[in-house]
């Protein structure tokens, strides 16, 4: 199961994967944006919400089902942190 994500990280990874799935924040509520994607004759969406800081493992989970996404696209799409000290004044 996916760990939490912010949701500009799960933007990114999504778009660096695949550049049709478009995002919108004029189709759904304020509080919502409106992923979606065309396959064949169909689109198919999905609503995220935007208030949270971070979008849960469920919305995840089924992010990957309905947009046939590698199942650890957001595992391998996280920003490497840099490991430094802070040096101590003397």
């Amino acid at each position: 199961m996916p760990k939490p994500i912010k949701l500009d990280d799960l933007l990114r990874a999504i778009r660096k994967y695949d550049k049709n799935i478009t995002f919108s924040t004029q189709k759904g509520k304020g509080s919502h944006c409106v992923l979606s994607k065309k396959v064949g004759n169909e689109t198919r969406s999905f609503t995220l919400p935007t208030t949270k800081p971070e979008i849960m493992s469920p919305y995840q989970t089924n992010l990957i089902r309905l947009f046939d996404l590698p199942a650890d696209i957001f595992e391998k799409n996280k920003k490497k942190k840099k490991s430094g000290q802070k040096k101590s004044d003397k």
